[in-house]
């Protein structure tokens, strides 16, 4: 059998011979199949060590970073613990990573730096600062408040987002420093005041001038404003957002003004002359009248009858009565002397005349009107006295009598006993009070006497001008001195009987005694 044939019979498997070798193969391959699990397993094995150290390398590196972390975490909790969170304000100032004591000092610089900026009308503006008024800080414990809501362990959470605080701040300050300087603050004494709708006088007539807001404050109010800025750290204050202003009233009837205008106007059309004599002339117009003009009780303008008064008084009474006051005489001898007090010459009625102006000037009147007296003197003039009166002199125990300053009588008389302090009364002008003929003067049981005389004229009371024919032949001299009467001006009958028929009631009685040093001569040629 040759090589090849042998080949192929082991090939195909036929022959003895090689059955064995074929039953090897399969063994072999039995043996193979049989083996094979067994080997992945062993591979498997050899797999799973490695993917176990795989994992808890994971495992050991995700614990250590988390460790880590925890750690830096914990680290950054102690550094922010007594902090503030970032992006923390307080009252505005940025207190991010600042302790509350930091906080503090920079509240208290805050407070140093203060300044209190009001704001008035017209773009007026003042400022009061922490300095004007001693202001400092003073730790309230609400720093520490807003610190202790803050969680150290919250710290990464804390750290984003914007965190506006406000502590109210408290503060002192020296109320007595701040009351002065509010009080001097511009706005409460440079101002405009508010006025009302109301009629004023343009200086032509009146008219309704419309309310005018002014920038008058209300004080109580606007003091107790600013005190309360101060108080809360404010830093402006518009005084007219808070209403501060004094206003006008809104319920003003405008008719009602018109019609005031309108009757005031109506006063001003009244032109008055008073005339006092000796071209002594008191004009009434509306100048003099729109300074009468006033509110009354009840806030409406009309005649003030005590600004009339008031006028009648300076303007006429005091410039031209003359009863009871000194009046300047021209006596016999050339002589100028001054006598005061007395009861002659001419003293205004007041009321009567103001009320009768004043009715003048309600109805629009003009033209002269006529003042009214309560007494009257016998000439209304310069010289009240005038032309017709008695002069009597003690010193010289004379008396001379005048009508229209021609001289009708002069005669001696006798005055009162000065021995019996009788004197008859002098140093002034006497009005004549009355005038009688036949009359009994005293009487037994009161004077001790009762005498008959023709003609009577009193002037001072129980002192008057009288006859003494009766019971004298003689007059002048130093009679009076030791037999004077008892005050009286004793007269020779006829004198007496003609000075009766030229004086009348009311007629000047001028009495002096140049003897006495207390008389005022004023001029003596």
């Amino acid at each position: 059998m040759t090589e090849l044939d042998e080949n192929k019979e082991l090939q195909t498997g036929e022959g003895s011979e090689i059955e064995p070798e074929a039953e090897v193969q399969e063994e072999s391959k039995t043996e193979a199949v049989e083996t094979a699990p067994t080997r992945v397993r062993t591979r498997v094995q050899e797999e799973e060590p490695e993917e176990k150290k795989r994992v808890w390398l994971i495992v050991t590196l995700v614990a250590v970073v988390l460790v880590l972390l925890g750690f830096l975490y914990y680290v950054g909790a102690t550094q922010h613990a007594g902090h503030f969170p970032a992006h923390t304000t307080i009252n505005g100032i940025d207190v991010s990573g600042m302790t509350a004591q930091r906080a503090k000092k920079e509240l208290s610089d805050q407070v140093a730096d203060y300044a209190l900026t009001i704001h008035a009308r017209e773009g007026k503006e003042m400022t009061i600062t922490a300095e004007d008024v001693e202001l400092v800080y003073v730790d309230n414990g609400e720093v520490d408040q807003l610190l202790d809501q803050y969680s150290p362990a919250m710290w990464l959470f804390q750290m984003f987002g914007e965190k506006e605080l406000t502590a109210a701040s408290d503060t002192e300050m020296n109320t007595e420093l701040a009351e002065e300087k509010i009080k001097a603050l511009d706005c409460f004494w440079n101002y405009i005041p508010m006025e009302e709708a109301k009629v004023a006088d343009n200086g032509t007539g009146f008219v309704v001038q419309p309310a005018q807001q002014g920038t008058q404050l209300d004080v109580h109010r606007a003091t107790a404003a600013i005190r309360t800025a101060l108080k809360q750290g404010a830093t402006d204050l518009d005084l007219e957002e808070e209403d501060l202003y004094i206003k006008p009233k809104n319920d003003v009837d405008m008719s009602t003004l018109e019609e005031t205008a309108k009757r005031l106007n109506g006063y001003l059309q009244s032109n008055l002359t008073l005339d006092f004599g000796d071209d002594r002339i008191v004009t009434i117009d509306a100048g003099v009248i729109r300074t009468w003009i006033a509110e009354d009780a009840e806030g409406k303008l009309d005649l003030d009858r005590t600004l009339a008064f008031d006028f009648v008084k300076k303007n006429m009474a005091y410039q031209f009565d003359t009863f009871g006051l000194k009046h300047t005489v021209k006596i016999h001898n050339g002589m100028t002397i001054t006598l005061s007090e007395g009861d002659y010459g001419w003293c205004l009625a007041r009321d009567a005349t103001t009320d009768a102006i004043l009715e003048a000037v309600r109805a629009g009147k003009s033209g002269p009107i006529e003042p009214h007296w309560l007494y009257k003197g016998m000439h209304l003039g310069k010289d009240d006295i005038g032309g017709t009166y008695v002069e009597i002199s003690i010193s010289e125990q004379m008396m001379w009598c005048y009508k229209d300053y021609q001289l009708v009588v002069e005669t001696p008389i006798v005055t009162g006993n000065i021995r019996k302090e009788h004197g008859t009364p002098y140093g002034s002008v006497w009005a004549i009070d009355a005038k009688k003929k036949d009359a009994v003067l005293g009487t037994i049981e009161t004077m001790g006497y009762a005498s008959h005389v023709k003609y009577w004229m009193p002037f001072n009371g129980n002192v008057g001008i009288h006859d003494a024919d009766g019971w004298r032949n003689q007059y002048g001299g130093d009679i009076y001195l030791t037999s004077g009467s008892h005050g009286c001006i004793n007269t020779p009958e006829a004198a007496a009987k003609q000075i009766y028929e030229t004086v009348s009631i009311g007629t000047a009685v001028v009495v002096y005694d140049l003897n006495d040093p207390n008389t005022v001569i004023v001029e003596n040629p």
